[in-house]
């Protein structure tokens, strides 16, 4: 009995092991430029590509994605549109007319959210009415005006909501955080939630007896309706987007309680703090950006990374920044609290560090893939360099890394990884000029007649394992698009160590 159950067990190793070795994954075109537009009679001129340092687009836990495009050829200029089992639909078109805008048109998109429930939120401007902006939700196909410029503005007196900022920010429940300005002057923070608008902030509010809360850009908002959002305080401050992100100090709006949290350290040169999504626990990771001429200079470079957690902000310990490291990059936070990104750490006691990917959880950090570390399934290729992070729920992460060939190559050869349970996993491989890498063909960009990838950005790992990102393209029928990687196995059946 003894040996029949020890045989059963090694026959459900080798069986789990060789279930293991043979995940694959299937890539597949989300929205290609080029590519027909539905409902539009043209095709997709460009496709919305947001900011290095900002959230990029990122599919739900259903596979669904919402993005924002413009049309060439066709009977509008621009639209949104959902991404769903494998068919776009369109969902907002410029032209079209905006719910209860007094026969106002949509002019033009900004800030797309999508949850995992399938709620699409976003905002606009309007045409041809007294209303000239607003913010929009559509769920399961129904499409209402949250906030509208004209609009009452609750928690003032009499006042009511101007321009309705592009920033909003989107839970899983459908609860908006988003930001207007106000008839008369000044701004108010709220959050949309079960059927209502309600106050969160206004300009002029002071904050820890010293800070004077004035223009709002909010981050990110989460189950618990809590919400991280930066303020430029004082008169002398205004927004600056500069293709990258918003001047302010960082604040956390949690329990009916504004919390400060962090400020730029300008005699330290940085100018600009990026936070990351909002755990569940109300912990904030956020980057730290330094502009030209600041110490360490050479225009605008991550600089060093913080966490802040019950009220306590720590800096992540042994970021080298530049000129000795490679800064870090935005920062991937998941619903636990665990982060990843990519940066040099120093090693040890020395002025030397270590360029790679990691991932901090439960206090500790932990390399993901390192520079100078074969990369699977390239023919001996190695990690030099690393980009977009991102990280799921179940801590797995994943990234771009570039290669260094025989002589220096600029943009370098990619490849997109997954790190999991299972080991590192190539995604696809990608080169400039659509050549060889090393001995590794470039992967062919599907839905592109016959084009290859010549580079990687802006991953979104869901907490399916599947990853979307943009990606450039060369030799085939379009030059970018949005691609989605879907692994063949169902991912229940991971491999956990036993004690």
């Amino acid at each position: 009995m003894k040996k029949k159950t020890c045989l059963l067990v090694f026959v459900l190793f080798i069986v789990r092991f060789e279930f293991l070795r043979a995940q694959t994954y299937t890539l597949r075109p989300i929205v290609l430029q080029g590519q027909s537009a539905p409902g539009t009679h043209g095709t997709f001129a460009s496709l919305f590509f947001p900011s290095p340092y900002l959230a990029p687009l990122c599919l739900n836990d259903s596979g669904e994605m919402a993005f924002k495009a413009t049309i060439s050829g066709g009977s509008t200029s621009s639209g949104v549109f959902r991404f769903s089992q494998g068919v776009i639909s369109p969902i907002a078109f410029q032209g079209q007319p905006a719910p209860g805008a007094q026969g106002g048109l949509f002019a033009e998109f900004f800030s797309i959210k999508m949850n995992h429930s399938g709620d699409i939120a976003f905002t606009a401007s309007i045409s041809g009415s007294a209303v000239t902006s607003g913010l929009f939700q559509v769920t399961q196909g129904t499409m209402m005006p949250i906030a509208l410029q004209g609009q009452p503005a609750p928690g003032t007196q009499d006042r009511n909501f101007g321009d309705i900022s592009p920033a909003i920010a989107m839970n899983d429940s459908g609860d908006i955080a988003f930001s207007a300005t106000l008839t008369d002057s000044g701004v108010g923070l709220f959050m949309y939630s079960q059927g209502r608008i309600l106050p969160i902030a206004f300009s002029g509010q002071i904050i820890a007896g010293t800070l004077t809360l004035d223009t709002f850009w909010v981050s990110s908002i989460n189950d618990s309706r809590s919400i991280a959002f930066l303020s430029a305080s004082g008169s002398s401050q205004n927004f600056v987007a500069a293709g990258y992100a918003p001047l302010g100090s960082l604040f956390l709006f949690a329990d009916g309680v504004i919390s400060f949290v962090a400020s730029p350290t300008r005699s330290l040169g940085i100018e600009y703090l990026i936070p990351s999504a909002l755990s569940s626990q109300d912990t904030i990771v956020f980057l730290e950006i330094g502009s030209a001429g600041g110490a360490g200079g050479g225009g605008l470079a991550g600089r060093a990374l913080s966490l802040y957690s019950n009220g306590t902000v720590t800096p992540i310990d042994g970021i080298l920044p530049l000129p000795l490291g490679t800064p870090p990059s935005l920062p991937s936070m998941n619903r636990t609290g665990s982060f990843a990104f990519s940066a040099t750490i120093r090693r040890g006691n020395t002025s030397l560090g270590d360029l790679g990917v990691f991932l901090h959880s439960a206090g500790s950090l932990s390399p993901i893939a390192l520079n100078g570390q074969i990369a699977p399934d390239t023919g001996g290729l190695r990690f030099f360099n690393f980009g977009s992070v991102s990280l799921n729920d179940s801590s797995q992460v994943a990234f771009v890394g570039s290669f260094l060939l025989n002589s220096f190559s600029s943009p370098a050869p990619q490849g997109v990884y997954l790190s999991s349970d299972r080991g590192i996993t190539k995604i696809a491989m990608a080169d400039p000029a659509g050549d060889a890498v090393g001995n590794i063909l470039p992967d062919e960009a599907p839905g592109t007649g016959g084009g290859r990838f010549s580079g990687f950005a802006l991953l979104c790992l869901n907490n399916r394992n599947s990853i979307s990102f943009y990606a450039a393209v060369v030799g085939g029928t379009t030059n970018t698009g949005i691609f989605i990687a879907t692994p063949s196995e169902q991912q229940g059946f991971r491999s956990r160590r036993r004690p």
